[in-house]
């Protein structure tokens, strides 16, 4: 049952983050139920989820003379993933691509992520709405910042 909820969470993770499918991460056709569970590696398996082909495992191409340019676009990868709210909590090796077509790395392995909390968006205001409180007119400030005795406009 573990091993459903997980791969559950990843789908969720790869419908959340649809806008990067096809760039950063594969496409997610879906995912499903089997109709009869088999056993694969050693692992019972009931559901699967199917992900577009995005390219050749980088642990089996990286080597000392490419490792920084890989690692760069790793970075560049990351990056983007983190400026849609996640943080890829296994981002080893085996969990990137290489794709030669579009010449870009993709992240694979969604399930361990972790998302960020998002900076609410600050609400218009109006200048003039009342507030319950008017800075200035002699009236003491009640924000720590500016506990002092503001002085009356026109003083």
């Amino acid at each position: 049952m573990e091993k459903q909820h997980r791969l559950q969470a990843e789908a969720n993770n790869y419908r959340h983050l649809r806008s990067l499918q096809g760039n950063q991460i594969p496409v997610c056709v879906g995912s499903f139920q089997l109709w009869v569970a088999y056993w694969y590696h050693g692992e019972l398996i009931a559901q699967m989820m199917v992900l577009s082909w995005s390219g050749t495992r980088l642990q089996h191409i990286i080597n000392d003379e490419n490792s920084s340019s890989f690692d760069q676009e790793r970075k560049k990868a990351l990056t983007v993933l983190r400026s849609h709210g996640v943080v890829h909590n296994d981002s080893e090796w085996r969990n990137m691509l290489w794709d030669d077509l579009s010449g870009q790395l993709i992240v694979i392995d969604l399930e361990d992520m972790k998302w960020l909390k998002r900076r609410q968006v600050l609400a218009s205001t109006s200048g003039n709405a009342w507030r319950g409180h008017r800075v200035g007119a002699g009236k003491v400030s009640k924000s720590p910042c500016l506990a002092r005795q503001l002085p009356a406009y026109g003083d």
